[in-house]
């Protein structure tokens, strides 16, 4: 009676070490346009499945500019950050013309991978009024700004008054 149990239990255990998930991590650094590293700066990790994105990570930068995610499943990561309060807007593709500073592709293997983010130059704010042309008075609108280049865009939500971070100088069209 007790060899048929033993070997039970022993092939459960088996098969419970053979479906674990190692977990692993992503360790990186977010740089100023200088090389100085950024404190604070938030950090995005997209979980990408294919093309899509199944969830978003955050994380903040230390005193030293590092960052980490841990316990990471092995996959594919799209990672971005953004300083706003200090004039670095998002290193995401849709805002600058620059690629995704890093793509990680963590596998089983792979437990740790190293990143660095450099952030460009920081930002100017383009602010105003949107006024009807008839009456002169301020009306809320919604605003979309891109360089004429074609290169990356800027948004408000519906407002008075704006505020809008320009990755670079230049002329813009809305």
């Amino acid at each position: 009676m007790r060899l048929p149990f033993l070997l039970t239990s022993l092939t459960l255990l088996a098969l419970s070490a053979a479906t674990q998930v190692r977990k692993g991590s992503i360790r990186g650094t977010v740089l100023a346009d200088d090389g100085r590293p950024v404190a604070g700066a938030h950090i995005s990790a997209e979980v990408m499945q294919g093309s899509k994105i199944r969830t978003v990570l955050d994380a903040k930068t230390d005193d030293l500019g590092i960052f980490l995610f841990s316990r990471l499943a092995a996959g594919k990561y799209r990672m971005s950050a953004e300083k706003r309060e200090d004039g670095y807007l998002s290193t995401r593709r849709d805002i600058t013309c620059e690629p995704a500073p890093a793509t990680i592709v963590r596998t089983p293997d792979t437990l740790t991978a190293t990143t660095v983010i450099r952030f460009g130059p920081k930002a100017g704010i383009i602010t105003g009024l949107v006024r009807d042309s008839a009456t002169g008075r301020s009306i809320p609108a919604h605003l979309s700004l891109a360089p004429m280049s074609g290169c990356g865009w800027s948004t408000t939500g519906d407002c008075w008054d704006f505020q809008v971070p320009a990755a670079n100088p230049g002329r813009y069209r809305g």
